[in-house]
């Protein structure tokens, strides 16, 4: 069977587990995408109906994470972070390039750096800088530079660890000898450092990573 544990939500992206144990779930409010009035909630799961609003008034927020002492939360061009009873956001990355829509969810891998993708966009033909990339941030350090894992990447939207690997799902656009690209969970080596090469996933050349 299945039970409710959450009611009446509007528009849920990403659920992750505070460190105190509560259900965080991203919302994108009543208003959707580019509304900004996207939330972050937590949820007692021993009491699913007392539901506390960490964070309001965001934009498009479709990732949510916590490490230690903060938490993470993907907006449509921003990653932000506040302390993890919620608050003020301080803004870590900003500006970051998309398809114009979302940058997808965030994830903590087993080293405790957090995953996160900028949506890959065209102009004039060509890849926006820094867009179609799948990054991991180290949340100790987030003045450091970000490695990138995978490069040519439409929209690697979600991510999980798999032993040393990554698995993160692929959305694909556009059409290849009149289809569209079928959409993918590709797995990846999570690499050490930002001294490793980042694999190329292909994208605008390829359907996955091969053919043209």
């Amino acid at each position: 069977r299945l039970d409710t544990v959450v009611a009446d939500l509007d528009g849920p992206t990403q659920i992750a587990w505070h460190p105190d144990g509560r259900l965080l779930v991203a919302v994108l409010g009543p208003g959707g995408e580019g509304s900004e009035t996207g939330q972050i909630l937590a949820v007692d799961l021993d009491e699913p109906e007392a539901v506390t609003v960490l964070v309001d008034g965001l934009d498009t927020p479709t990732g949510v994470a916590a490490t230690e002492d903060r938490l993470w939360i993907m907006e449509r061009t921003q990653l932000v972070a506040t302390d993890l009873d919620g608050g003020p956001t301080e803004v870590v990355r900003a500006d970051l390039p998309s398809n114009g829509r979302s940058n997808g969810s965030l994830t903590v891998v087993g080293d405790g750096r957090l995953v996160y993708d900028t949506s890959g966009r065209l102009r004039d033909g060509e890849v926006v800088p820094d867009s179609g990339v799948v990054w991991a941030l180290d949340p100790s350090d987030p003045g450091d530079v970000d490695t990138s894992i995978v490069v040519g990447m439409k929209h690697g939207y979600a991510a999980t660890p798999l032993d040393e690997d990554l698995l993160i799902t692929e959305i694909g656009d556009g059409r290849f000898d009149g289809q569209p690209p079928a959409d993918e969970v590709l797995r990846v080596p999570l690499p050490a450092d930002a001294g490793t090469p980042p694999v190329d996933g292909g994208w605008p050349r390829c359907v996955g990573d091969r053919r043209p």
